[in-house]
């Protein structure tokens, strides 16, 4: 249509009505043509804005679940590690008491030790007493024969 009018008013055909209906034309097609052009540029930046939008709420979305996990690990994080301290502190005791119990055997194998050497010291010495005190009786008794026979 558009270049049909051009061509009609090119060519200096009908001067009258048809110029004047021409230009109308003309005129009507380039509105009609530039509110099209309007409701493009609306429609691609609506859709450009809805894009956006659906791409940020995406982005939204995996930051939250990216939160969510950090904080998981985070708190997992930190049970992980009270069990460890836990777990030390256990085998600290645990280390602590087989340590005692290893110190109070030795002492008691020590004391025993030195009982049953003060036994035997006693025993040694009571018998060294025994025999001198019978040796020292002989002595006595052969020097009192040998000063009566003088």
């Amino acid at each position: 249509d558009m270049q049909q009018a051009i061509q009609l008013l090119s060519r200096g055909g009908n001067v009258g009505r048809s110029n004047a209906g021409v230009a109308e034309c003309l005129m009507r097609i380039k509105e009609i043509d530039a509110q099209a052009q309007v409701e493009q540029c609306k429609l691609s930046e609506s859709g450009m804005t809805e894009r956006q939008r659906i791409v940020e709420e995406q982005r939204s979305k995996r930051f939250d679940c990216l939160a969510e996990v950090i904080q998981a690990s985070v708190r997992e994080g930190a049970v992980t590690t009270r069990q460890a301290i836990s777990a030390r502190a256990e085998v600290s005791k645990q280390t602590i008491k087989g340590n005692v119990q290893i110190e109070e055997s030795r002492l008691k194998a020590q004391s025993s030790s030195n009982l049953w050497q003060w036994a035997m010291l006693t025993f040694v010495f009571t018998a060294s007493m025994g025999v001198r005190i019978r040796h020292a009786s002989q002595r006595s008794s052969l020097v009192r024969r040998l000063f009566h026979a003088l």
